[in-house]
């Protein structure tokens, strides 16, 4: 594809195109040195982010069990959770185990060896994850150093590390961030013209992770033939080669974990596209992903995308293929912000060319455009802190393991709040004792309650779950919406006035007669 290069390149565009060439190939020399690898920042802001929170949600509950499974009980199938959870449809294994390859020394050598807390291996699982988007990421950046200039990969990464929505999600174990890396290689591999490595990426991303994507690697492919790039013959081939391989792969390996032949994300495929069961999560208008998601995404960063879109003709040749997928997926009716997380490195792209073409023209407008970075940055610890607090079920069973002794005898019930809400069996820390969620224990009946010592629910249960004999000993307290009261004066200065809404959301309740 066409190479963009700053105007401040140590030899002019008059030495011919080979000069201007082997220029763009010395950026990304010099981005490889250890004092330009300004994209371990984003490591390090993905720290904060999974230490702000470690916990995960139902979306995440298959992937992060599996996960804790393979890390705690090998090849013992029949301990893993989804032989009593197994879900709507099945999933595939190979993502958890791609980062449980990662995790399993490090987890043997601080949880089994030194002692740690079992969350810990938690925080080593997400961390894997991480560095596998971040393998992948590096590689799109050095891309960007080469075809567009060294400034415009640094500003590219500093707008992706001032950010909120792209580094809170990629440590985080869903089929869309399982996918992110080799979404992020096969778009580095197109965007250098090797159009047959973007293929092989494209087959693993598509057949074992998300079937959707083929409307992103599809439009993509066809530029190629197209522009010559690659013949459809051997196109044809590589794509049949390595999508048999890859359904080869997951069926094989899933069929095992799951017990009967199958292929997972051909049954996600049927139940979300042909059946649309998807829409049983919530629906959402066609242009939803344009102008809730995207501006998101981008924060403030979005005037300089556009901008980036403007000034550069390659900019829009490599958004095109994301713009055709958004729009095609915008189709189907259910809709959430990770289904199109894969655009954000381009997204940033375009932000990142537009920065560095304002900053070209006068100081003035570099400093405009270098403003807008800790604007994000104030909007994102924002974010961070209200996210912080919608994992409470996570913090209620965390804060329990400190309210008893390691000694005593605990039966607790988890409600199905808590458990989408930061429960996972990386928190069933005390092998000695009993954590039910079981979906056939009924708040309106008697019969279970006696056999529990202590239960973690949402509040509105606690009258009902006091006439069977427990009594609060913790409330926890989440996001409940943003405060549109216009506060006094006085209200500022003595921080009695907040920006959002806190309202009791889980409990943790004890029976009297344990207290007594």
């Amino acid at each position: 594809m066409p190479k963009e290069h700053s105007r401040h390149a140590k030899k002019p565009p008059s030495l011919g195109r080979n000069a201007a060439k082997q220029e763009a190939i010395d950026a990304g020399k010099k981005w490889e040195t250890p004092m330009w690898r300004l994209d371990y920042l984003l490591s390090m802001v993905m720290m904060v982010h999974l230490i702000a929170c470690p916990w995960t949600k139902v979306e995440e509950s298959f992937n992060v069990q599996a996960i804790h499974d393979m890390l705690f009980h090998g090849t013992n199938i029949s301990q893993y959770d989804h032989q009593q959870f197994p879900g709507p449809v099945p999933r595939t294994f190979l993502g958890a185990l791609a980062v449980s390859a990662v995790a399993v020394l490090p987890k043997v050598l601080a949880v089994d060896l030194l002692g740690s807390e079992k969350i810990f291996a938690l925080f080593l699982a997400r961390a894997a994850l991480h560095v596998l988007v971040h393998a992948a990421l590096s590689t799109f950046i050095r891309a960007v150093a080469t075809q567009f200039g060294r400034s415009t990969a640094t500003w590219l990464v500093f707008i992706t590390a001032s950010q909120f929505h792209f580094l809170f999600y990629v440590s985080r174990p869903l089929p869309n961030v399982f996918a992110l890396p080799l979404v992020i290689l096969a778009t580095t591999a197109w965007i250098n013209g090797r159009d047959r490595k973007m293929i092989i990426y494209a087959a693993l991303a598509t057949i074992v992770f998300r079937s959707e994507l083929c409307l992103l690697f599809g439009p993509m492919l066809l530029m190629s033939l197209i522009k010559q790039t690659i013949s459809f013959r051997r196109a044809f081939t590589k794509a049949f080669q390595f999508g048999l391989l890859a359904l080869g792969l997951t069926v094989l390996v899933d069929s095992w974990f799951w017990g009967r032949p199958v292929w997972p994300e051909g049954e996600v495929l049927w139940f979300n596209t042909v059946r649309n069961q998807s829409s049983k999560w919530g629906v959402a208008p066609f242009l939803w992903y344009f102008y809730s998601v995207i501006p998101r995404f981008l924060l403030t960063s979005l005037p300089f995308f556009v901008v980036g879109l403007v000034t550069s003709r390659v900019m829009r040749t490599i958004l095109l293929p994301f713009a055709i997928f958004v729009a095609l997926y915008s189709l189907l009716p259910h809709k959430e912000l990770r289904f199109i997380i894969y655009i954000v490195p381009v997204l940033n792209l375009g932000a990142a060319v537009g920065c560095s073409h304002l900053a070209r023209i006068n100081r003035f407008w570099k400093a405009v455009a270098g403003l807008h970075i800790p604007l994000n940055v104030c909007l994102t610890f924002f974010f961070l802190a209200v996210s912080s607090r919608n994992y409470l079920g996570g913090d209620a069973l965390k804060q329990l393991h400190s309210l008893e002794p390691p000694t005593a005898s605990v039966h607790v019930y988890l409600d199905n709040f808590s458990c989408q809400n930061g429960v996972s069996r990386f928190l069933h820390m005390n092998e000695k004792w009993i954590y039910n969620k079981s979906e056939e224990v009924r708040f309106e009946e008697d019969a279970p309650w006696a056999a529990f010592t202590h239960v973690i629910a949402e509040a509105k249960y606690e009258q009902l779950l006091a006439t069977r004999g427990f009594q609060v000993v913790s409330s926890l307290y989440g996001f409940s919406g943003f405060n549109l009261t216009v506060p006094r004066l006085d209200e500022v200065l003595n921080f009695e006035w907040s920006p959002v809404v806190w309202i009791e959301k889980v409990q943790i309740l004890k029976q009297q007669k344990i207290a007594t």
